[in-house]
């Protein structure tokens, strides 16, 4: 059988203390398996049984996303990762900046502003600490014409929750143009559900 596999580049950017690297955390712990070749980090999950190549590249930095590129020539999906209790995070990200990556990068993927409550995550309680409400990431969302929003208090389900709205919209594509490769990839996933299963994945 052909092991036919959607593949999907994804970038995240955001701040040494921003915390994106749970996402990473996450795609590792839950993917068949993975591997790391110099900034890329790419795991296999099964998705509604579909196999899915996710090729992950974080970065610091837009600029530094674009100095990546020669791992990565299209990306498609954004996320921008802030710390909530960093109340400048998200003045570091301009209207003017997202044009001018999405004009480099020649991006035309989905966007997503991620809000990371560090405090909720580890305490397990909200926090009285000044931070970044969620009326002002919704307004960063559009100020930056972002697509989605979400704010991140159970590591887990909440980063699954945005993995899987970035992977069905990818999948609704797919479907319209190019359903015989769908459906290929849709067997080989049978085929891994089986071996993850028995225990060989």
């Amino acid at each position: 059988m052909k092991k036919i596999k959607l593949s999907i580049n994804l970038g995240i950017v955001g701040t040494i203390n921003s915390e994106k690297e749970l996402f990473h955390n996450y795609l590792k712990q839950k993917s068949l398996n993975s591997t790391s070749n110099k900034n890329v980090n790419e795991y296999l999950v099964l998705h509604q049984k579909v196999p899915f190549k996710i090729n992950l590249i974080l970065a610091e930095s837009l600029d530094q996303l674009i100095t990546q590129r020669d791992e990565v020539k299209t990306l498609d999906a954004l996320i921008v990762s802030v710390n909530i209790y960093d109340t400048q995070s998200i003045t570091r990200y301009t209207s003017h900046e997202i044009d001018e990556f999405n004009q480099k990068y020649h991006f035309q993927g989905l966007t997503i502003l991620a809000g990371i409550d560090t405090f909720y995550i580890e305490k397990g309680v909200p926090s009285e600490y000044f931070r970044i409400s969620r009326l002002n990431l919704i307004k960063k969302t559009n100020e930056l014409n972002f697509i989605y929003c979400h704010e991140i208090q159970n590591k887990d389900k909440d980063i699954e929750r945005i993995l899987e709205q970035i992977l069905n919209e990818l999948l609704v594509r797919f479907q319209s143009s190019n359903p015989e490769v769908l459906y290929l990839a849709k067997a080989y996933g049978q085929e891994l559900l089986k071996e993850k299963q028995n225990g060989h994945c």
